[in-house]
C-alpha cells in the first residue's frame, strides 16, 4: 500500500513532531510512504500539495495536525479533486472528531495515540514496541534553531507522553476525561533513540520534549544515569516549578541540563488557581528559580496574558513576579480557549467567545472582556513581549 502522511504546522515551526515520528516508522515496515509537510511553505500550499497527490498517488492519506492547523488541513484535503481514503490523528482531530467527521472527506478519526490504530488499519503486526523515529522524510532545517546566538542542531524526544495536570487552557483536562493517561516509556528505549538519532543527525543539543519533566521523579532517576553514561550532550527541558527541588537540580546536571522553560503563566495566586487550575504559590515559583540560577542553569518563563475578566493590575502581576523570578528569558502568550479545554467551556458558559475559530496565541485573543479594551491588551502585549527574548 501506498501511504501519504500530511502534517500542518505553523510557517517556520522548527521542531520534528515525536509521535509523527513513530507512526512513519511504523508504517514504512510494510507499505510505500510519504510526506508532505507544510511547515517550510509561505502562504497557500494547496497547488503543491495536489502536484504531491498527483505524484504519489496514496492509497491512504494520513493527517496529523493540531486545533489551530485543523482548518488549513481540511482546505488541502477539500482541494483534490479524487481524495483517498483518509485518516486523521494528532490533538486537533482528537479533541474536534465530532465536527470532522461531517465532512465527507473524512473517512477515518484516530482519538488519541495512532500507533495501534494505525497499523490495525494498514493490516500490520506490532508488536507494542516503538521503532525508532523516522525522521528522514522531514525537511532538514528542523534541525537548525538558535540558541545563545548560534545555530545549533536540535532533535526532540519524550521520555514521558502526556501530563498529570489539568490546566484550565490545555487539553490534558480532555485526555485525563476520557481515559488517556499520561505515562512513561521504558528509559533503555528512548536511550538507543537518542544514540542512534544524534549520532545520524550531528546533534549539538538533546531536546527532551516532555510536558511536564519529572513529575515522577522515580522514573527518570534510571534514564539520568544511562544518559549520563552513554550520551552526555547538553539537554533542554520543560517543566512546572514544583518539581524543581534540590534532588532535581542533581538530575539535570547529571543529564547535563543547560536550559530549562518553567511555566509562571500568571502572577496573581488567586486567579492562577481560580481561573488556570494551578495550585501552586508564588514562593514555590521563585524557590525554583533560585535554585536554577545557583546551579547554573538558564532558565526562561512561559507567561500568558487576556485571561477571562483579566485586568492591568493582576497583569502587572505577572511581570512582578517575573522581575522577581529574573528568568534570562521570557515568552509571552495570549490567553487562548482551545477545543475541550475548561477554559474554553468558561467562556462559552459566560458568552466570552468573540468568534468561533482557534487564533494564533502570538497574534490575537478572541475572549471578550468588559475590563480591558482589545487595542489596550494588544498595546501592553506588544510591550511585554520585547522585554527578554
Amino acid at each position: 500500500m501506498k501511504v501519504s502522511f500530511l502534517y500542518t504546522a505553523p510557517y517556520k515551526s522548527t521542531g520534528i513532531p515525536i509521535g509523527l515520528s513513530y507512526l512513519i516508522a511504523l508504517a514504512k515496515r510494510d507499505h510505500a510512504v510519504s510526506l508532505f509537510e507544510t511547515t517550510f511553505i509561505k502562504g497557500d500550499s494547496t497547488e503543491l500539495f495536489k502536484q504531491f497527490i498527483a505524484k504519489e498517488s496514496p492509497n491512504l492519506l494520513a493527517i496529523h495536525t493540531t486545533s489551530l492547523c485543523l482548518p488549513i488541513a481540511i482546505k488541502l484535503i477539500q482541494s483534490l479533486k479524487n481524495c483517498p481514503v483518509t485518516v486523521w490523528g494528532g490533538v486537533g482531530p482528537t479533541v474536534e472528531n465530532d465536527m470532522l467527521n461531517s465532512y465527507g472527506e473524512v473517512n477515518f478519526v484516530c482519538i488519541g495515540p495512532g500507533e495501534k490504530y494505525l497499523m490495525d488499519l494498514l493490516g500490520s503486526k506490532w508488536d507494542g514496541i516503538l521503532p525508532i523515529p523516522d525522521w528522514s522524510l522531514f525537511d532538514s532545517r528542523h534541525f537548525n534553531r538558535p540558541f545563545k546566538g548560534q545555530i545549533k542542531r536540535w532533535g526532540n524526544f519524550q521520555l514521558s507522553r502526556g501530563c498529570p495536570h489539568s490546566c484550565s487552557y490545555c487539553v490534558n483536562f480532555f485526555y485525563h476525561s476520557i481515559g488517556i493517561k499520561p505515562f512513561y516509556f521504558q528509559p533503555e528505549n528512548i536511550i538507543k533513540e537518542i544514540q542512534i538519532l544524534s549520532k545520524e543527525y550531528k546533534l549539538d543539543i538533546v531536546r527532551i520534549f516532555d510536558e511536564c519533566f519529572g513529575w515522577k521523579i522515580d522514573n527518570i532517576l534510571k534514564f539520568a544515569e544511562l544518559y549520563h553514561d552513554k550520551i552526555g550532550l547538553p539537554t533542554i527541558i520543560e517543566t512546572r516549578p514544583e518539581v524543581i527541588t534540590p534532588q532535581m537540580i542533581n538530575i539535570l546536571k547529571t543529564i547535563n541540563c543547560i536550559s530549562i522553560s518553567i511555566g509562571i503563566e500568571c502572577g496573581n495566586q488567586v486567579q492562577r488557581k481560580e481561573v488556570l487550575n494551578r495550585n501552586v504559590d508564588n514562593g514555590t515559583i521563585i524557590r525554583a528559580y533560585d535554585l536554577l540560577h545557583n546551579a547554573g542553569i538558564r532558565v526562561s518563563s512561559y507567561n500568558i496574558i487576556g485571561w477571562p475578566y483579566d485586568t492591568e493590575e493582576l497583569i502587572q502581576d505577572t511581570i512582578n513576579l517575573n522581575d522577581l523570578c529574573k528568568p534570562d528569558f521570557e515568552s509571552w502568550f495570549l490567553a487562548t480557549p482551545f477545543p475541550k479545554t475548561k477554559l474554553r467551556e468558561f467562556c462559552i458558559k459566560n458568552d466570552l467567545l468573540e468568534v468561533d475559530y482557534i487564533p494564533d496565541y502570538t497574534k490575537e485573543s478572541i475572549i471578550r472582556n468588559p475590563h480591558l479594551s482589545k487595542n489596550r491588551l494588544y498595546d501592553i502585549y506588544e510591550t511585554i513581549s520585547k522585554r527578554k527574548k
